[in-house]
C-alpha cells in the first residue's frame, strides 16, 4: 500500500497544476489514501480454509494489515 500512495501524492500533486478541478494537498493525500486502499478479501471466497489454512492465513492476514494502514493514512 505505502509502494503505490507516496508515487500516486506526487503524481497528483504534480498533475494538480493542470487539472481543471484544483485540489489541495490534504485532499490529494486522503484522495490517494482511498485508492490505495485496495483489499485482498475478494481473493477469500475462492480459498477455502479447510484446502490451505496456511495460504488462507497469510491472505487474511494481508487484508488486516492492508486495512489498518488505510486508515491510519487516511
Amino acid at each position: 500500500m505505502l509502494i503505490s500512495f507516496f508515487p500516486n501524492n506526487y503524481l497528483y500533486i504534480f498533475l494538480s497544476e493542470y487539472l481543471v478541478v484544483h485540489l489541495t494537498i490534504s485532499e490529494i493525500l486522503l484522495f490517494s489514501a482511498t485508492l490505495c486502499a485496495s483489499d485482498a478479501v475478494a481473493a477469500l471466497t475462492m480459498i477455502k480454509y479447510e484446502e490451505s489454512p496456511r495460504l488462507f492465513s497469510v491472505i487474511f492476514g494481508e487484508g488486516i494489515v492492508n486495512d489498518a494502514v488505510a486508515i491510519i493514512l487516511f
